[in-house]
């Protein structure tokens, strides 16, 4: 069941407007209305809406479990892109690493234009895999509460978002400091976890996440290839819950693109094949977790292709 949509206080979000100068040749939107939460059994999602005074862009944040990386979307016209880009720069300001991202197109029902981008964290301007769970871990990675202390840290240094390279004219989205955001964000992704069954407090000290065995999890042909173009944007991302046997006990697809057949047999394979390495507690004891990934993680190279 869906939770109600909250509306944040101004002075939760504090902005730290940027100063504009001649030579920028951005299109710069402001703050129209503050932000607000929308909080699901399986997402948080947080939106905005700016405006230069003549058109509206909106944006939304959205973490589908306690990860660093998260879904951007972009809604409105003011970001012309080019025809024929496949990506987009994307820069939390200020940046040493901007980077260029993939993303997918599609139109709102009122005829705005949605630009998504998944994997998006505001670390460095990188992505990755959304989820975070997307392969073996280091032998060594920072506690959940650790990682969420360095994105706290960075949200606040953070006044706008950058859209540049791959739209005929740059366009700044001053956000102002994201530490709120990202705050209110961490703390509805431990509320999932409660949704789930999971133990919150165990996952912010865990000392190793669930993963599952090397090589692909799926058979070949499991997803067809004429159906590959509908995995853009961070589409029908894979949750496998994992008990502390590392067994997998349920599976769940967020943001679902493929046919209902496809998903049926990508969570029956896994449920019926897939032995995870469980996730451990801060005392290295086997405990029940989750497991989130893309689906093009589960599958092997294509034919003719090692």
């Amino acid at each position: 069941m869906k939770r109600t949509t909250l509306w944040l206080a101004a002075a939760a979000v504090a902005l730290s407007p940027m100063t504009v100068t001649a030579q920028d040749r951005s299109r710069v939107f402001q703050p129209s209305g503050p932000w607000t939460a929308d909080f699901g059994d399986d997402y948080c999602r947080l939106l905005r809406t700016f405006s230069d005074g003549r058109e509206t862009v909106s944006i939304s944040f959205e973490k589908i479990d306690t990860g660093p990386t998260m879904r951007l979307t972009v809604l409105g016209n003011a970001p012309s892109v080019y025809r024929g880009s496949d990506e987009i720069g994307v820069e939390f300001v200020p940046s040493a690493s901007p980077r260029r991202l993939p993303f997918a197109r599609s139109t709102s029902t009122d005829g705005q234009q949605l630009l998504i981008f998944s994997g998006v964290a505001i670390d460095d301007g990188s992505a990755a895999p959304m989820g975070e769970n997307a392969a073996p871990p280091p032998a060594t990675l920072p506690s959940a509460a650790e990682r969420d202390a360095q994105e706290l840290a960075r949200g606040a240094q953070i006044t706008a978002l950058s859209l540049t390279s791959g739209l005929t004219t740059p366009v700044r989205i001053e956000t102002g400091s994201l530490r709120n955001a990202m705050e209110v964000l961490q703390t509805c992704g431990y509320d999932l976890l409660s949704i789930w069954g999971l133990d919150p407090e165990k996952h912010r000290t865990l000392s190793r996440p669930a993963f599952p065995p090397p090589g692909p999890l799926l058979a070949n042909g499991t997803i067809p290839f004429g159906e590959f173009s509908r995995l853009a944007g961070g589409s029908n991302m894979v949750r496998v819950m994992v008990s502390a046997e590392g067994r997998p006990t349920a599976c769940e697809i967020h943001y679902p693109t493929l046919s209902a057949n496809v998903n049926t047999r990508i969570c029956a394979q896994i449920m019926d094949n897939v032995r995870f390495q469980p996730a451990l507690d801060a005392e290295g004891q086997p405990m029940a977790s989750y497991w989130t990934v893309p689906p093009f993680v589960l599958m092997g190279p294509p034919p003719g292709r090692r």
